[in-house]
């Protein structure tokens, strides 16, 4: 079998993770925000740490 490289996994993880926010939302959207927001915020502040 091929290994993959690095950009394709990285976009599998991505559809992923797209698809398990989506079925959240339609579950619980107010539950979901409550939940992503503080994650977001921490990936926020380290991209603008990093730059």
């Amino acid at each position: 079998m091929e290994r993959l490289s690095v950009e394709p996994r990285l976009a599998a993880i991505l559809a992923a993770n797209v698809v398990g926010y989506s079925k959240l939302t339609g579950a619980d959207d107010e539950t979901t925000l409550e939940i992503f927001m503080p994650c977001r915020s921490e990936i926020r502040g380290q991209a603008t740490a990093g730059s």
